[in-house]
């Protein structure tokens, strides 16, 4: 078995299947680092649902007091919520000087791992009844211990709930896990729920090639040391990335007089071949992929041509789906017509238009068959224009 390395793809040493496969299938192997997955909310107890175990007064779990300098102030827990129950508002009643701070706990039980060189997107439903209000943040250096970082975002006055959102500055080395919250350093009050935080994926690696200027450019052709247990005649890339080779009698009169048909599903994930069961000579078939990745096989080898050459090739009527889900042979209704070698199209709507190819007696069939996809089956000729 051989594979075409395209341009960007080359690496000097011989690969294994697996490789050979992906580039086979994606067309090109590149050194790409995969990106983060964002998403998964990395803030414990956004909503305040969980409440803490100081008892009365404490702040709900993951969440603790900050602050410093001269002023009165409170933390409540209260029913005003955003979504389910509880929210958080934090209140100054007179300031001389100072700021207070309801933030995610510094422990590493509740404050959120963080990667160096990454960015984290915050979020914050909050309303407030005072401009002086800001999301501010702390990072804990594997060295130095817990420090401030930096004020993201001064948080504009909301008599209603409204979202803020920020993007961290790219991580400092050295850097673990991070806390943050919002800070209140003017008199007036902010209430807070649904806390967010998602990491940002990385920008994609460039691609690069490690093989020569005229194979980076023109690409190279490589033996695999990996044998194909079948002789593929057909091969189709199913939609769940393993390939189908179908072989049938493999152009072997031998196998085709012993009823030896053959086909396999190479996986590119472990590099292995599973032997499918194949009930008809598939070789000098049509086949198409549906729209629902399932593969119509069509016809195939009847008969091989005769000795004395009066008799040449024939093509059954016989009509096959190959599930990828099951891996297995389902026959269909029979064509109008034998086809030896037929073409096949994918129409929009999803039906098939397949012609062309020889016949049982193998002579040219000129019969246009239609395969509904509503129904299931192949048309009778009435139908098909």
């Amino acid at each position: 078995m051989s594979v075409f390395r395209g341009r960007g793809a080359l690496r000097a040493s011989r690969r294994t299947a697996l490789l050979a496969v992906t580039a086979l299938t994606a067309g090109l192997l590149l050194s790409t680092q995969q990106p983060a997955v964002a998403g998964a909310n990395l803030v414990r107890n956004p909503g305040f649902e969980t409440p803490g175990t100081g008892g009365a007064g404490d702040l709900p779990y993951c969440w603790e007091r900050s602050g410093w300098g001269d002023n009165d102030f409170s933390f409540t827990t209260v029913d005003d919520a955003r979504s389910g129950t509880k929210a958080l508002k934090v209140e100054l009643t007179r300031r001389a000087d100072g700021d207070r701070k309801a933030l995610i706990t510094e422990s590493a039980a509740c404050a959120p791992d963080v990667l160096p060189d990454r960015q984290y997107d915050l979020s914050v439903w909050y309303k407030s009844t005072t401009p002086d209000v800001a999301l501010t943040l702390f990072r804990h250096d594997t060295t130095a211990g817990w420090q401030y970082w930096t004020d993201l975002k001064t948080l504009e006055l909301s008599p209603g709930y409204r979202r803020a959102e920020v993007r961290t500055p790219v991580v400092p080395p050295g850097t673990d896990r991070i806390t943050w919250g919002v800070s209140v350093y003017g008199t007036g009050s902010v209430t807070t729920d649904d806390y967010g935080m998602e990491e940002v994926a990385p920008p994609p690696v460039a691609p690069g090639c490690t093989g020569t200027p005229q194979e980076c450019a023109d690409g190279r052709w490589e033996v695999l040391p990996t044998e194909n247990p079948v002789r593929s005649m057909h091969s189709v890339v199913l939609h769940n990335g393993k390939v189908l080779l179908i072989a049938g009698s493999g152009n072997d009169v031998d196998s085709f007089e012993a009823g030896t048909f053959t086909s396999a599903v190479y996986d590119p994930a472990d590099g292995s071949y599973r032997t499918i069961p194949t009930p008809d000579d598939m070789f000098c078939s049509g086949h198409v992929q549906l729209s629902d990745g399932r593969v119509l096989v069509m016809s195939g080898n009847k008969g091989y041509p005769s000795a004395d050459g009066t008799v040449g090739y024939q093509g059954y009527k016989d009509s096959y789906v190959f599930d990828p889900a099951t891996e297995t042979y389902s026959r269909t209704n029979d064509m109008n017509d034998g086809h030896w070698y037929p073409s096949a199209t994918l129409m929009g709507n999803g039906d098939v238009l397949s012609f062309g190819g020889l016949r049982e007696d193998s002579s040219g069939s000129v019969t246009a068959e239609r395969w509904s996809a509503a129904a299931q089956r192949w048309l009778p000729t009435w139908q098909v224009n």
